[in-house]
């Protein structure tokens, strides 16, 4: 199991330090149940890699509600699983304190969750999220996100999920926050919503690809068509900077530098704008971020309207040196982002081997190919990997080492981040690096 992992491989605290003794014997009081307590501390010692943070955290969860810490710990695998959690990520652990008495359901709920139950419970509860302005908007959705994202944490560090569905449930929930960003920007806008004309969210990257991170920007563009009116531009622009605000206040980071003329082009593109940077003024790296493009919210016709009109941008039906020119830049591009021998050696996304490169392999394959066989356009990795093999473009060995080692490294990742609740995909010193490549190695030759 990965959690093991990472987790098996963090340096453990010993308990026997007077305050950990302190906190044992606090919760002994909160609970009011020496056989539970004694259970818990057995479990604490047994399980939690982080003693002090699984106890001060139980202590936390006894003050909420003892009756459902009670109710939890009486099931022994129940109660193992949360204080593995709780001693495992202080992201997990902070945000189960923070639920008041309904902790104990939010954890039942988490640790029983199958992809289609997340799924369906985010859109079910994205459509109740409404706000009379702007800040009460971003407040509102930004609970919603870290409510949802929590269950998916707790589901991914206790192997409920598959790497792949743990991104796809993060991509689900980036999407319904999207959706419910630009349908209340819409709405505060009033009347000057009409002057707009056609507005599409476009997802880059990861979220493109339904490829998501637990702790990941969001790459977007913004596109619109005019609707005829002289203010169509600025009215556009303001939905554009309302819907920003409201996402990124409180619930995903925003990278917009993949839009057309990156930093210094403006909010908001128009179609026709797009079209032609892309075609005039396009440079490589573009044709490799266009092959996850991926309308997500709004006028989604206008999304797909780019990508039709750039095939001929992306692909080419011919296979010339150019291209494989422009691939070996892209290839030392990646490379010249690794600075230091310790990214190099500890990096799992940009170190050799890692992440970025499994990815790049896709993309400079389905780049060569995708002009003269549309079979291979395919956002996901993993998927773009299988095809490739089907079809005889890379040897069917290599296809299934490839995805083997992404999967491992994705399922890494996602663990690196729910123990350290923010974006890193770098290993830390003392984790025991050479057992993860043992294990990494065992994981493809499996």
């Amino acid at each position: 199991m990965l959690a093991s992992v990472i987790v098996d491989l963090m340096p453990r605290a010993a308990m026997q330090s007077p305050q950990l003794a302190v906190l044992a014997n606090r919760l002994k009081d909160r609970l009011g149940n020496a056989r539970l307590a004694l259970q818990a501390l057995g479990a604490v010692k047994d399980r939690a890699p982080d003693d002090q943070l699984a106890l001060a955290f139980l202590t936390k969860l006894a003050e909420n509600s003892s009756a459902g810490l009670k109710s939890v710990l009486r099931d022994r695998d129940v109660g193992s699983d949360l204080i593995f959690c709780l001693g495992s990520s202080e992201l997990i652990a902070t945000e189960l304190s923070l639920a008041g008495p309904e902790w104990a359901e939010m954890f039942l709920d988490a640790r029983a969750q199958t992809i289609d139950g997340l799924v369906a419970a985010m859109r079910a509860e994205r459509a109740t999220i409404d706000a009379p302005d702007r800040q009460a908007a971003a407040a509102a959705l930004g609970s919603f996100m870290r409510r949802m994202m929590v269950r998916v944490a707790i589901a991914d560090l206790l192997d409920r999920l598959t790497p792949a569905e743990t991104a796809l449930a993060m991509s689900e929930l980036a999407d319904e926050c999207i959706r419910t960003a630009l349908q209340l920007a819409t709405r505060f806008l009033g009347n000057r919503a009409r002057e707009v004309g056609r507005f599409c969210v476009l997802a880059m990257g990861k979220l493109g690809a339904r490829e998501l991170n637990l702790s990941s920007d969001v790459d977007l563009i913004y596109l619109h068509a005019s609707s005829g009116s002289p203010d169509s531009s600025e009215a556009a622009s303001r939905l554009g900077e309302w819907f920003t605000e409201i996402l990124s206040a409180r619930c995903f980071r925003i990278d917009l530098r993949l839009r057309p003329g990156g930093r210094s082009a403006p909010l908001v593109t128009p179609i026709d704008g797009a079209i032609n940077y892309y075609e005039n003024l396009g440079e490589p790296w573009e044709r490799a971020a266009l092959l996850r493009a991926r309308p997500v919210a709004g006028d989604l016709e206008i999304g797909y309207q780019l990508r039709a009109e750039l095939n001929h941008f992306v692909f080419r039906s011919y296979l010339d040196f150019d291209t494989l020119r422009q691939l070996r830049t892209m290839k030392h591009q990646i490379e010249a982002e690794l600075k230091t021998p310790a990214m190099i050696e500890r990096n799992i996304k940009l170190g050799r081997g890692g992440i970025r490169e499994l990815e790049f392999i896709v993309q400079a394959l389905t780049l060569i190919y995708g002009g003269r066989d549309p079979r291979l356009l395919i956002e996901q990795t993993v998927a773009a990997l299988e095809k490739l093999d089907t079809l005889g473009y890379l040897p069917s060995r290599r296809a299934h080492e490839l995805a083997d080692a992404y999967l491992f490294l994705r399922d890494v990742e996602h663990k690196l981040q729910v123990v350290a609740g923010l974006q890193t995909a770098r290993w830390r010193r003392g984790w025991g690096l050479a057992s993860c490549r043992e294990r990494s190695r065992n994981s493809a030759r499996n």
